[in-house]
């Protein structure tokens, strides 16, 4: 049928496994972080998207990142697409503050954003998935009627220092517990909000 011999055919299978096993994922490519991995990635990520420095923001993320931003159609992949995007659209310095929180047994940050009168109000959630040590995924729902969900406040005044300092951490609520039901219950209230 495609004029091979079963030689060759044998032979194309053996050097497509053995490519296909030196290709194969990194064992450190599977594991999530520890903790102290997990919170320095997070505690850089909040630094450099807070202080809108692209080149580190570039340092966290993998190559083969992507960003979304439900419902908006629109995504980014890869590490220089979404660190473009970012740089071009979203990061300036003192504009955001974050809260490091967990949502759906992930890593997360409530956003605050900078309006005109100086306070940092309520902007959304932001959900990032941990490959190794660098960011893989970030899901971004910029919607401030999220923020409830977490026990924080919509708005905070304009103190420096860190957000953490500035807005207590949240008690761990049923919806920051909740693993898998948790994904459940955010989609859930993320589609009634967007509906409404």
């Amino acid at each position: 049928m495609l004029d091979t011999t079963t030689a060759a055919v044998d032979s194309a299978l053996r050097r497509a496994r053995a490519s296909l096993a030196e290709a194969g994922p990194v064992e450190d490519d599977l594991a999530e972080p520890d903790e102290a991995t997990r919170r320095t990635l997070l505690d850089g990520y909040v630094d450099a998207f807070t202080q809108a420095d692209a080149d580190a923001l570039v340092s966290l993320l993998r190559a083969d990142i992507e960003m979304e931003m439900p419902p908006i159609p629109t995504w980014f992949t890869g590490q220089w697409a979404v660190a473009g995007f970012l740089a071009g659209r979203v990061l300036r310095r003192d504009l955001w503050r974050m809260v490091p929180t967990r949502a759906n047994g992930q890593p997360a940050l409530v956003v605050y954003r900078r309006s005109s009168n100086g306070r940092y109000e309520a902007y959304g959630i932001q959900l990032l998935t941990l490959i190794g040590a660098r960011i893989s995924r970030i899901t971004a729902f910029n919607d401030p009627r999220l923020v409830p969900t977490f026990a924080l406040a919509p708005a905070t005044r304009p103190e420096p220092g860190p957000a953490a300092a500035m807005i207590a951490t949240p008690e761990p609520g049923p919806l920051l517990r909740a693993g898998r039901t948790g994904d459940r219950r955010l989609a859930r209230r993320w589609s009634a909000v967007s509906r409404s």
